[in-house]
């Protein structure tokens, strides 16, 4: 599983949209949409941030 396809299964089993994800880590929604896309290589500390937001640590984007 890539990166931004991990992104967005966590985020849908949190049952959270890209604009609740967007409120709880201070992203764009447009930024959350790009990584959960590929279109995006997302930074250590957007990750972190994502993982803050989606309540997982950041191992969870890496490993199942």
């Amino acid at each position: 599983m890539l990166l931004g396809e991990r992104v967005r299964s966590l985020r849908e089993k949190r049952e959270l949209t890209q604009a609740d994800v967007d409120k709880k880590s201070g992203l764009s929604r447009s930024s959350v949409s790009r990584i959960e896309r590929g279109l995006a290589v997302p930074t250590i500390e957007t990750l972190t941030r994502l993982g803050n937001a989606l309540g997982v640590p950041l191992y969870r984007f890496f490993r199942a």
